[in-house]
Formats: C-alpha cells, sequence, structure tokens
C-alpha cells in the first residue's frame, strides 16, 4: 500500500472538494482475477461498450490484463470451492454463460471504512506516536510489532501522498 500511495498518479478533477480516486480513472472498475476468473476476460473487451455503467479502458491497460489472466484462470477462489475437475468446467462454463457474476466496481472511492474519527482526533502524527509507543513494548520482529511497523509505514505513506497532492 505505502508503494502505491507513493508512486500513484495525483489527478484533482475540476471543482472536486474531496480529493483521490481508487483508480486511475475518474470512475474505474475494481478488478479481482484472484475472485472472478474467467469471468472477467470476457468483460475485458466489453467494459467500454456496455449499455450499463461503461469503463473506459485503453488497449494497453487491456493487454496488462490478458498476461495476468493465465495465471489466475485456473487458480481463482470459486475454484477452490469445487473438487474434480469436471466440477471445475462446468463452473468455468457457467460462469462465461454469465448466468451466476460478481462485479465490483467503485466511483471514486473503495469499499473500506477507515477509522475518520480517530483520523480527525489524532492526525496522521498521533496515530504514528501511539504505533511508536505500543511497538516499543512488544518483542521486536514479533506479530505484534510487525503490525505497528505496517501502521508507522502506511501512515508515514499518506504523509507524503498527501504531500504530493497539497503541491
Amino acid at each position: 500500500m505505502s508503494r502505491v500511495l507513493l508512486e500513484k498518479s495525483i489527478t484533482i478533477y475540476p471543482n472536486e472538494l474531496i480529493v483521490g480516486n481508487f483508480s486511475s480513472k475518474r470512475v474505474g472498475g475494481s478488478i479481482y482475477p484472484e475472485l472472478h476468473g474467467f469471468a472477467v476476460l470476457l468483460d475485458l473487451f466489453k467494459f467500454s461498450s456496455r449499455k450499463v455503467n461503461p469503463l473506459k479502458i485503453t488497449s494497453k491497460e487491456r493487454m496488462k490484463l490478458l498476461k495476468i489472466m493465465p495465471f489466475w484462470s485456473m487458480r481463482f477462489l470459486a475454484m477452490k470451492a469445487f473438487s474434480g475437475f469436471v466440477n471445475k468446467i462446468r463452473f468455468i462454463l457457467s460462469q462465461l454463460k454469465s448466468t451466476e457474476y460478481v462485479i465490483n466496481e467503485t466511483g471514486g472511492i473503495a469499499h473500506f471504512a477507515p477509522d475518520y474519527e480517530k483520523l480527525v482526533n489524532h492526525g496522521i502524527k498521533g496515530i504514528l506516536e501511539e504505533a511508536r509507543l505500543l511497538q516499543s513494548k512488544q518483542e521486536k520482529g514479533s506479530r505484534k510489532w510487525n503490525f505497528y511497523e505496517a501502521v508507522k509505514i502506511i501512515n508515514t505513506a499518506m504523509v507524503s501522498f498527501a504531500k504530493r497532492y497539497s503541491a
């Protein structure tokens, strides 16, 4: 997450009061090949032309996705629910017919709810101080120590991300 925040392009759209976006587009789709498998392959060619909620996708973006799909084609999560090759193929065929479908699309923000009350009341600096204090009470390399290290890393990246928007 830190790397994403440090490398993500910064865009502020006209008249935007709350800045930031989950995807590289103003309205973008979240594609999780580890959840969707084969069904995503079909939609790669329909995103921009579908009647309801069309999404812009460039040829370059489509090619990137096509490169990773072979890896996930038989490894996606739903495949773990089925035993036996025949059952897996039956499921894949049902996905290709679109009789059952899962889609996760986002518009501007993602589906997560940060603890804004804590962020507003304590600020990132306060969260960092709390993480440092709690981490100092843990054994280095322990699971809790690593958690607080992650909290420090992501909050430091959030400060950098905010500074980039400010600039």
